[in-house]
């Protein structure tokens, strides 16, 4: 007579092996997962510096900027036409996101923009800040991302170009 088929003991150390991955494997998929939403923020962020510094460059440093939490538009009053104009092509609208923008003129020849995000729900540890910094003199702009990181492990690895422009 012959057995066909698995043993007890044989499935249940394959249970076990499967168990012990899946333990592994979904803290480090959480992780990833607020990395890439972090990132899509900070790509939406670094998809307007071209427009901003050349609404910065035509406009001057102390036209007001204004941005729609909403729905992401980022836009001013044309310093020459006078009328509303959307600057690049606004961020993304993510749920249970908000975005706040912040334009101050620390000196006659500076103008900081930032950009933060912040979280109501889905991914507590990724608020985070967009900044630029930039100088009319030069025409040169210094762009600093800077992410909340409450344990300060995983996603401060996402910062960049610390202290150089963020206030």
């Amino acid at each position: 007579m012959t057995k066909k088929g698995f043993s007890l003991v044989e499935l249940m150390v394959v249970v076990a092996i499967i168990a012990i991955l899946a333990a592994i494997a979904l803290p480090m998929f959480s992780i990833y997962r607020q990395k890439s939403t972090v990132m899509k923020q900070i790509g939406a962020c670094n998809n307007l510096k071209e427009p901003m510094m050349a609404w910065l460059d035509e406009c001057g440093m102390d036209t007001p900027l204004t941005l729609d939490g909403a729905t992401g538009r980022l836009h001013g009053t044309h310093c020459e036409a006078g009328i509303d104009v959307t600057i690049g092509s606004g961020l993304p609208v993510v749920r249970n996101s908000t975005y706040t923008l912040t334009k101050s003129q620390p000196d006659t020849k500076l103008a900081r923009v930032v950009i933060g995000w912040a979280w109501t729900d889905g991914c507590n540890l990724c608020d985070g800040r967009w900044c630029m910094l930039c100088n009319e003199g030069t025409g040169a702009c210094n762009v600093e991302v800077e992410i909340t990181d409450p344990d300060g492990t995983e996603l401060t690895s996402l910062n960049k170009h610390p202290d150089t422009a963020c206030p």
